[in-house]
């Protein structure tokens, strides 16, 4: 625990879940939404089997701020890390400026360390999070979409919404069979598939978009041309309650997956970024699991590289 004028940090427990969402919910307040209800947006995170996962700053007894640190089982290249995602960073309006992020925050990076998470990753202000331990990294390919560049939408009856019971089995596969992926757990997938957002299927492909950022595809499977039909039926369905829409946009990881192959097909945009900060835990065990990760491979063929431009003629050879 941290003390910090008269500022008590601790982990949740069961009975503090409804106080939590008030909390959190107050937090992210705004004028236009004076309350975010967050259990609605993000089930997933706020149940009693994670209710352990949030970090509560108290004073005199009374929940004033909030941080969540979620683990993960994160896969890259056959690897298996040990993740955890932060969120849900808040304190009451009236408790701001008085150190209460502060105090959590240092918890938290106590936790990692003692919990023994390979990394954790969040979003944030960088000079904020930066003054402790956070820094800039990771991977995002952001391409964006418009209809010059995408095929006619399908007919009508072509495509259906994504169905969170019937096409759970799609989903997973898709999730579970990604080369960079979180394993979610099954329970937790079938709450995200049953939040917001808005997802589709066509065929044997579908796309989901973003929880709160519709116009924003972060995950699909298939094939790559019934993925860009889907982005553009996707694009005239958000149109209908937005007229001034011009585009929808899908984040990708740097494989070669079905929605990465179809973003390169049709996108008339494209812009790559570190999209989240980094904090390491354990340094050795992480560094060990990244090597296996980094080890290079060759499945077979020479170290060598042709390449000839069919327009041209001009031919050339790579050879390491």
């Amino acid at each position: 625990m941290t003390q910090k004028t008269g500022l008590k940090v601790r982990r949740a427990v069961a009975a503090d879940l409804e106080e939590l969402l008030q909390v959190i919910g107050r937090a992210f307040g705004n004028p236009e939404r004076p309350f975010w209800d967050c259990r609605r947006e993000l089930p997933y995170l706020f149940h009693e089997g994670r209710i352990g996962n949030h970090f509560v700053c108290e004073d005199d007894g009374r929940i004033v701020g909030a941080i969540g640190l979620y683990p993960y089982d994160f896969r890259y290249e056959g690897v298996l890390f040990r993740a955890a995602g932060v969120g849900q960073v808040g304190t009451l309006p009236e408790y701001r400026g008085r150190g209460v992020m502060s105090a959590i925050l240092k918890e938290v990076c106590r936790a990692i360390y003692e919990d023994g998470i390979d990394f954790a990753w969040l979003g944030g202000d960088r000079l904020r999070y930066g003054r402790y331990g956070w820094a800039r990294g990771g991977f995002a390919l952001r391409l964006d979409f418009s209809d010059r560049y995408l095929p006619p939408p399908p007919p009508e009856g072509a495509i259906r919404p994504l169905d969170a019971e019937k096409d759970f089995e799609k989903v997973r596969a898709a999730v579970y069979g990604a080369p960079s992926t979180i394993l979610m757990p099954e329970t937790e997938l079938r709450m995200r598939l049953s939040g917001p957002g808005l997802g589709w299927v066509m065929g044997g492909s579908f796309v989901i978009s973003h929880y709160k950022r519709e116009e924003t595809v972060v995950l699909a499977d298939g094939e790559p041309g019934e993925i860009a039909a889907i982005l553009s039926h996707h694009l005239a369905h958000l149109r209908k309650s937005n007229a001034a829409l011009t585009r929808v946009a899908a984040l990708t990881g740097p494989h070669a997956t079905p929605l990465a192959r179809a973003c390169y097909e049709h996108h008339g945009g494209s812009s790559v970024s570190p999209p989240w900060m980094f904090r390491v835990g354990r340094l050795a065990p992480l560094l060990e699991k990244l090597c296996r990760a980094a080890v290079p491979r060759l499945g077979g063929g020479s170290d060598r590289l042709e390449l000839a431009n069919a327009d041209t003629g001009e031919a050339a050879t790579i050879a390491c």
